[in-house]
Formats: C-alpha cells, structure tokens, sequence
C-alpha cells in the first residue's frame, strides 16, 4: 500500500510541476500547502487498492475513485485559494481543470501499465521460445 501512496505523490508532483511551469504567473507554494498536498496525493495513491477489489465493477471503482480524489482535491483547492466551496465560477472552472488533470493522471498510468505488460509478454515469449 506504501508503494501505491508513493506512486500517488510522484504523479501529483509531476502534474502539479507541469501546471506551475505552463502558468504564467508567478506561483508561491506555502510549504503547508506543499505538505497538505503530498498527503492528498498520497491518499490519492492508497485510493488505487480500490480497483483490487474484484466484486467491485471497474467502472464503479472509477466512478468512487474520481469521486473521492475529486472532493479531496476540491477542498484542498478551495483552502488554499482562499475561496468559497459553493462559488459556481469556482467549481465550474475547477471541474474542467480537474477533468483533463485527471485524464492525464490515467494516461500515465496507463503508459506504465503497458510498459509493464508488455515486459511481462516480452518475457513469457522468451521463455517459451525455450
């Protein structure tokens, strides 16, 4: 489970570096935002065990997933900006943000999840050649 927390942190650190580098204002991070955000990524992290459940549809577990990380990051967003949680402009903007963010975050995962797959395929051929 520690791993699955570790992947978390590393890719919210990646997502939240490329959006600090492609806005064009100058970012400030408090370092207790930087601490409250590692453990929401981390928790983001541990939320990936959902999909080891197998009596749980994949989809579902999708649904839960995005759900939860949502309101993690919705309030953590909403704290640190200083901004009302039921701000329509604000909820409307996050949800767009967070949506692509989040397709983002699944198309890297699922980069390494091939890489690993086809390592895994690369070796059983090599095996079986044998």
């Amino acid at each position: 489970m520690f791993r699955e927390g570790l992947i978390g942190m590393s890719i919210g650190c990646f997502i939240e570096i490329l959006g600090i580098s492609l806005d064009d204002k100058v970012n400030i991070i408090h370092p207790t935002s930087a601490c409250i955000y590692l453990v929401v990524t981390f928790i983001t992290g541990l939320l990936s065990e959902l999909f080891l459940i197998e009596s749980i549809n994949y989809y579902i577990e999708i649904g839960i997933h995005f759900l939860i990380t949502f309101t993690m990051f919705y309030i953590y967003n909403a704290l640190t900006s200083h901004t009302s949680f039921f701000e329509l402009n604000f909820l409307i903007n996050y949800s767009i943000i967070f949506i692509t963010t989040y397709a983002f975050a699944w198309l890297i995962v699922f980069i390494f999840l091939k890489r690993d797959t086809d390592k895994i395929n690369d070796a059983l051929i090599k095996r079986n050649k044998k």
